[in-house]
């Protein structure tokens, strides 16, 4: 149950973190503006921003379609095409699975420390477990996140590509630059700023419960600690 409880805590940091900077509008609006997007694509910054939003409102559910128009060029034209809507109907779902198994993984936060304490009836030997069950996942995962933290500094290309051939069945995520708007809107860099934001805000959540987990073996429930 401690590696359960571990891994549970991880992935809750990751998902989260993974929302709270994904779906943050003013990451997108502040990379617009400093790398001039709006003006390199023809549109208005208030286009731009709204096409970002509109696409993030879709994959949270705050709205039911991605159906609206842009003025590009001096042209009003539909913002979205059929086959980035199909992709990014794939997104939402691949979202919905995400945010499912983040509530999954918090009920095993509370349920676990409950049986702990059904078993071992002292408050010291939960929090030992769970500090052990911690740390032990957090080395593992560790060195899985060092190895596709190379990959990506190394490769991003090739590992973006990987991540889209695990996640999605089909090939809607292959997108033209030339005829879809979305891949213009999200360049390569953009990714990379946000993949990037993603583990320094996860590092945030893993250092304290790392330092704590640490601190609590070590003076709380020494290693080789009757657990």
């Amino acid at each position: 149950m401690r590696l359960l409880f571990g891994w549970s805590l991880i992935l809750t940091i990751l998902f989260s973190s993974v929302r709270l900077v994904a779906f943050d509008a003013s990451f997108y609006a502040q990379f617009y503006e400093k790398t001039k997007l709006a003006d390199e694509l023809g549109v208005s910054n208030q286009d731009l921003n709204k096409s970002m939003a509109m696409m993030l409102d879709y994959i949270t559910g705050k709205r039911s379609n991605m159906d609206g128009t842009m003025v590009r060029d001096g042209h009003v034209v539909q913002i979205y095409n059929a086959k980035e809507k199909a992709h990014m109907k794939d997104v939402r779902q691949l979202y919905q699975n995400a945010m499912l198994a983040l509530k999954i993984c918090v009920g095993i936060l509370i349920a676990v420390p409950c049986l702990f304490y059904i078993r071992e009836r002292t408050m010291k030997k939960v929090i030992a477990n769970c500090c052990v069950g911690f740390f032990q996942s957090l080395l593992c995962f560790g060195v899985f996140l060092l190895v596709i933290g190379f990959w990506a500094l190394t490769d991003f290309t090739d590992f973006w590509i990987k991540f889209h051939e695990l996640f999605f069945t089909n090939d809607l995520w292959l997108l033209d630059p030339r005829t879809d708007f979305m891949i213009e809107i999200c360049p390569e860099a953009l990714f990379s700023s946000l993949i990037l934001r993603i583990v320094v805000v996860m590092l945030a959540g893993f250092v304290p419960c790392a330092l704590f987990s640490i601190w609590y073996m070590k003076r709380k429930a020494p290693i080789g600690y009757s657990l």
